[in-house]
């Protein structure tokens, strides 16, 4: 029990080291990723673009209004009818109001499919979101277990050189033999590169943790452990819930419905056209009759039907390609339903397996405590090498690593099976 209170020392002093520098939780770099990360802003600005794509496709439904104004500068030349009284200027102002009455249902199609649009805008924001949820939870978890075998590795460096440093008195009181020492030596000379490896490896998994969620500070430390948290999750249950919240599986609902107006539009060409206009104009008398009013207005009314006929089979082509992609919407819905439903399965049985493997490694790291500890006991009543020694330290390390990293699997096992679920952000 000794070794493990001097393991969690060590990591209690990297949480103090850790007080001259920012220190965020996970809910902090939650925050900040969502708030920061390029995807989360690039599916933020889709979705403006499908409230502006929507306000478009309104007023295809509404009335157009426009007003003109003309105006003319006559020579007044040319003319037989030209005289000293005639008007070199003409003005004239015309507004126009026109309103589709029927156009087979494209408009009220194009308004569906802007809906369409942006609700898959907002399930691919929530998509994006989900990821990198589930990616800060990754790298969070990475950064503990990087620092846990930080600390691992630099107990056993510490236990070897005091063992090294007693081998060496020993030795000098000859007490010892001269491959005591020098096995202390080579032990402790071999276990140093792994403690340089473990503070690389810590500090490469905290930079691109910096990356993942645009943190300005170049120095930071996290706070949190590895710890072991029970998760009563129901694979039965979460197979259903999947179905209903998984962003992509949304998304791709509103593809199907997005491809399935686009059809309707399509068939929508086969259809005739019938727009209401009026036109009213104010004008000044025509410039070469002088007799006539200062301003005069007219206003006219018109109904039009348009019906294409025949169009060489342009419409036939578009209906028959907005229905081939309508099927493939559908197909990739169905597909994706499958690889959903296996991505839960593998996360829970990753879950499971990592519960396992918490459960005989921390039994194997209480063995291998109590085995150093009966091989150092022995060692100093010369009853043993310190070849036995080191190689019941390095089993111990080798069972520290392994419990330290099944609880980082199991911590990422929950977060898969969430992020598979849909329920990631719940």
């Amino acid at each position: 029990m000794k070794c493990r209170t001097q393991l969690f020392g060590l990591l209690a002093l990297l949480a103090l080291q850790a007080q001259a520098e920012s220190v965020y939780t996970l809910d902090d770099c939650i925050r900040i990723g969502l708030k920061r990360a390029v995807p989360v802003q690039n599916a933020a600005r889709d979705q403006e673009i499908a409230e502006a794509t929507m306000k478009k496709a309104r007023s295809g439904a509404l009335p157009q209004i426009n007003l003109s104004a003309t105006y003319t500068r006559n020579d007044g030349t040319g003319s037989s009818f030209v005289t000293n009284d005639v008007l070199r200027d003409s003005y004239s102002a015309t507004a126009s109001v026109s309103q589709k009455i029927y156009d087979g249902g494209k408009v009220f199609s194009a308004i569906r499919a802007a809906g369409a649009y942006r609700g898959l805008t907002a399930e691919a924001r929530a998509q994006q979101e989900a990821a990198l949820v589930r990616n800060i939870h990754f790298g969070f978890n990475r950064i503990l277990l990087a620092q846990s075998t930080v600390a691992v590795q630099e107990a056993s460096v510490q236990q070897l050189e005091d063992f090294a440093d007693q081998a060496k008195q020993k030795y000098d009181a000859g007490t010892a033999s001269e491959f005591d020492r020098l096995t202390a030596q080579v032990r402790l000379a071999n276990e140093k590169p792994k403690f340089i490896e473990a503070r690389n490896a810590l500090a490469i998994a905290k930079e691109a943790f910096r990356n993942l969620i645009v943190l300005d500070e170049k120095e930071f430390q996290i706070d949190g452990q590895l710890d072991y948290q029970p998760a009563d999750l129901d694979p039965v249950t979460l197979q259903s819930t999947a179905v209903a919240s998984r962003p992509e599986l949304l998304v791709q609902e509103n593809t199907i419905a997005l491809r399935r107006e686009d059809l309707n539009s399509a068939w929508g060409g086969y259809k005739p056209t019938v727009t209401a206009s009026a036109y009213y104009t104010r004008e000044n008398p025509d410039r070469y009759d002088s007799t006539r009013d200062q301003w005069e207005n007219h206003w006219q009314a018109d109904v039009t039907a348009a019906w294409k006929l025949f169009d060489g089979g342009s419409r036939r082509g578009e209906v028959l390609t907005k229905g081939l992609e309508l099927a493939k919407a559908q197909a990739d819905r169905d597909n994706l339903l499958r690889a959903v439903s296996l991505e839960v399965t593998q996360a829970w049985l990753d879950l499971t397996a990592a519960r396992e493997t918490i459960a005989g490694a921390t039994e194997t790291v209480t063995l291998a405590e109590k085995a150093l500890e009966i091989a150092k006991t022995r060692y100093d009543a010369g009853l043993s090498t310190y070849l036995e020694f080191t190689d019941s330290n390095l089993s111990l390390n080798t069972a520290r690593l392994t419990w330290f990293q099944a609880l980082e699997k199991h911590r990422n096992a929950v977060t898969q099976l969430k992020y598979a679920a849909g329920i990631l952000g719940e």
